[in-house]
């Protein structure tokens, strides 16, 4: 029978931290239901892209439409570099790159070197390089070559957009000041189509340009299902029960559409995601795992809603015991990011953790942010939410105090989460906490508590090296038996992330204990529904 959150739940547990082809390929697929990626990671603002496959695909996304344009074949793969220099620049066009290829090997036989370039579908002109050639001598060029073969041309400087792509036999120049080439592959892995970039391979098609920028960037437009093949096994563990990975799946799923047709987070950007946390980690074809590629295959176009809406699906690793409320952690408050009993959670993810600063390193900390209040004389923790999280450290300097905020804390100071206690040298060796049956509610020193463990091992409470926890129907609780020396500051604490949304650990546990995909995200998401 599944088990529900709610009732009194009292649990004391004793922890210790221990060449060219002219072949044709339609594809014919649309880029409604596709995404842009960043592949921010290892191929943004870089000298050289490097597709390793033997074959590509090259077309033009027009309209909405993907249509192809030729096939490249290079037994060295195809390495992509800026063309960042000055060229002559035919003025006419052509329709096929034979014949723009023709009148570049005109060029070579009269010592000129030359290189077709895609301009658009079916466009193609030819560029001359003047690197080779002085500037003064650049009217004799000029005058040499315009109107021969039927071809004038242009002196064009460094655009920021061109891109030079050198295969096994030849070059060809993107120009990309008009549209941007992308490009698929025919080579197959386990039935397929993958590109392979070398730290990592895609599925789908592979964009590169400049941008208006010095270095090149890739990116990568697949559809959304494809894309969270490579979200969702490095966003949770694969293992995992699958009613944790849909559940994992439908959020990613939710959260990506949401910040590429909601709130766009890239608008000055050639992409709407990225592949790191920015957006959501992405690992491409590379890392999918035939567990949660079933986990979206089941929940394929499933989102979560807010009043008929998609909503921003924030996620994290494990709380500690509770979810947090929006506006304690950012500043809005909103409805369906409400804190949430967490108390499912289990080993290793909710394991405590232990996080040592001095004085020195809080400084440090702070000077990271252009913050400087002399020595650090001391901390206090001011403020704790309901869901046991600190809202305000005040650090008290030689030179002056500062206040850090919500999230702040965590960033600055490196903890894992804000659920913490504050151990320093002036902390009671005493801890007094709260013990609850069926009958009463009192304060006890833990030095008079002892725990039984699944050995049936008596233990007293307090002979814990770094601390314990309780855990009650709402929440879990930890505390130190640590005792701090030389003027260290000792965060003792629980959780991982920031705390709204989805905790995935608790998911985890949900899902053992018989709770559906939908019941889990409809739980911390308060009052969504999943569909």
């Amino acid at each position: 029978m599944k088990k529900k959150i709610s009732s009194l739940l009292i649990i004391m547990t004793l922890l210790i931290i221990p060449l060219v082809n002219h072949k044709m390929i339609t594809l014919g697929h649309t880029s409604e239901d596709s995404v842009r990626v960043g592949l921010k990671a290892y191929y943004e603002q870089v000298p050289t892209i490097h597709i390793k496959n033997e074959t590509i695909v090259v077309g033009y996304e027009l309209e909405d439409l993907w249509q192809d344009e030729m096939v490249l074949e290079s037994s060295t793969g195809f390495e992509f570099y800026p063309a960042n220099e000055a060229y002559f620049i035919s003025n006419e066009f052509v329709t096929k790159y034979n014949d723009a290829k023709e009148i570049t090997e005109k060029l070579s036989y009269e010592g000129i070197e030359a290189f077709a370039g895609s301009v658009s579908l079916g466009m193609w002109k030819v560029y001359i390089p003047l690197d080779g050639f002085k500037e003064e001598d650049y009217s004799d060029v000029l005058n040499r070559i315009d109107g021969k073969y039927g071809v004038t041309y242009h002196q064009g400087s460094d655009n920021k957009y061109r891109v030079r792509m050198n295969a096994s036999e030849y070059s060809i120049i993107f120009e990309n000041s008009f549209d941007h080439p992308q490009f698929i592959t025919t080579d197959a892995s386990e039935g397929i189509n993958v590109l392979d970039l070398g730290t990592r391979q895609y599925r789908g098609k592979i964009e590169i340009g400049r941008y208006g920028k010095e270095g090149i960037t890739a990116i990568n437009i697949l559809p959304i299902e494809e894309y969270l093949y490579g979200v969702v096994p490095g966003e949770i563990i694969p293992s995992w029960p699958m009613e944790s990975l849909k559940a994992q799946a439908v959020a990613a799923r939710t959260y990506a559409m949401y910040y590429k047709d909601v709130a766009p987070k890239y608008g000055n950007e050639p992409y709407t995601l990225c592949d790191t946390t920015n957006s959501q980690v992405y690992y491409g074809y590379s890392s999918e795992n035939e567990n949660t590629n079933k986990a979206i295959d089941r929940t394929k176009g499933e989102m979560v809603y807010y009043n008929h809406s998609i909503i921003p699906t924030y996620f994290f690793s494990t709380s500690g015991g509770h979810t947090e409320n929006s506006e304690n952690v950012w500043s809005a408050t909103v409805p369906y990011l409400t804190g949430v009993p967490d108390i499912y959670e289990l080993e290793p993810e909710r394991r405590p953790w232990v996080k040592v600063h001095t004085s020195e390193s809080i400084e440090e900390a702070l000077n990271r942010y252009n913050v400087n209040i002399g020595t650090v004389l001391d901390i206090e923790v001011d403020g704790m939410s309901n869901a046991g999280r600190v809202m305000t450290l005040n650090i008290i300097g030689s030179e002056g105090d500062y206040a850090i905020n919500k999230e702040t804390i965590r960033v600055w100071l490196g903890l894992n989460s804000r659920k913490f206690k504050l151990v320093k040298e002036n902390t009671p060796e005493h801890t007094i906490v709260n013990v609850q049956n069926s009958h009463n509610k009192d304060l006890k020193l833990a030095d008079d508590l002892y725990v039984i463990n699944g050995n049936g091992e008596v233990n007293k409470v307090m002979d814990a090296e770094e601390q314990f926890i309780i855990l009650s129907g709402t929440n879990i609780d930890n505390y130190p038996t640590l005792q701090s020396d030389n003027g260290e500051f000792i965060f003792v604490g629980q959780g991982w992330g920031h705390g709204v949304g989805l905790s995935q650990s608790g998911a985890k546990g949900m899902a053992l204990h018989g709770y559906t995909y939908k019941e889990i995200l409809e739980y911390y998401y308060t009052g969504t529904q999943v569909k």
